[in-house]
């Protein structure tokens, strides 16, 4: 991706759940920020198989044509909005995941919005989800809209912006996305969480940030704090939820192995306690 990185395509996964309908809103403002089409996907997973004892096949299709509604209805209320929508419905006995995935394969420079419905974050970690699937396996910008983001219904301005960063190399790598997020009256907070253990960190930590980010933006209104605790996750939402934030950017470790299911990486316990949608990018 190039330092002034924007999408050509907004890819939406929905499954109709709250969680989805924040996320549609999101999808929404930023097709229309960005002034591109909005591909919208819902995987369909329900399949008559010969376990059932009685015939079934007629409440799946059912089922199906609901679903093929929905979208026709979010797709209406996008395209009101002023928003360029193509739906899709994937039928099929595979993992959703994988579906998803397939689709962003098919799309050129897509940004992914995902909701989760997860009410037990822990459980959803050890046992997996769609979106910490997808999260794993995708090399593109993916913002997720967690359980605790409350309901956004409109179309507006991402205005507050927050920045999330350990000091490595790993939590720059959303400062490219910056640019293209960027609006008139936007703003953009740095925050570094150090544990009480880590070294002190000296008065110009800020300083090697301070000149990338000032290549990205130019001109803006961009504050830096640091803050020491003992959970760096749960200081970070915090903040956010302070501070209002409308979206929280973070770099995401590469890591694809199982343990990292039983042990949660502080970038997965962002995404799934932060107030407001998280972007994250594997660097």
């Amino acid at each position: 991706m190039n330092s002034d990185w924007k999408p050509k395509t907004i890819l939406i996964a929905t499954d109709f759940s709250k969680g989805s309908r924040q996320a549609l809103a999101i999808a929404g403002r930023l097709a229309l920020h960005y002034g591109v089409g909005l591909k919208m996907v819902h995987v369909f997973t329900m399949v008559a198989t010969h376990r059932y004892a009685v015939p079934v096949g007629w409440m799946i299709e059912d089922l199906r044509n609901r679903a093929r509604k929905q979208l026709q209805q979010v797709s209406r209320r996008l395209k009101n909005a002023g928003c360029s929508v193509e739906t899709r419905l994937v039928d099929t006995v595979s993992p959703p995941a994988a579906e998803i995935l397939g689709s962003i394969a098919g799309c050129d420079d897509p940004l992914i919005v995902l909701g989760t419905h997860s009410h037990d974050r822990v459980e959803r970690f050890l046992v997996g989800s769609t979106a910490e699937e997808v999260l794993r396996n995708t090399d593109w910008p993916v913002i997720t809209v967690g359980p605790d983001v409350q309901s956004s219904t409109g179309l507006g301005p991402l205005n507050r912006l927050m920045l999330a960063t350990d000091l490595t190399e790993r939590s720059f790598v959303p400062i490219h996305l910056l640019s293209g997020l960027w609006e008139k009256d936007a703003e953009l907070t740095v925050v570094h969480v150090s544990s009480p253990d880590d070294e002190i960190l000296g008065a110009n930590w800020m300083e090697p940030l301070r000149s990338r980010i000032a290549k990205q933006l130019g001109k803006g209104t961009v504050r830096f704090e640091h803050y020491v605790a003992d959970n760096c996750a749960q200081k970070i939402s915090e903040i956010a939820k302070d501070q209002d934030i409308d979206l929280l950017l973070i770099g995401l470790h590469p890591g694809k192995q199982f343990s990292a299911h039983v042990s949660p990486k502080t970038g997965f316990q962002i995404i799934m306690s932060a107030p407001c949608p998280v972007l994250s990018i594997r660097s």
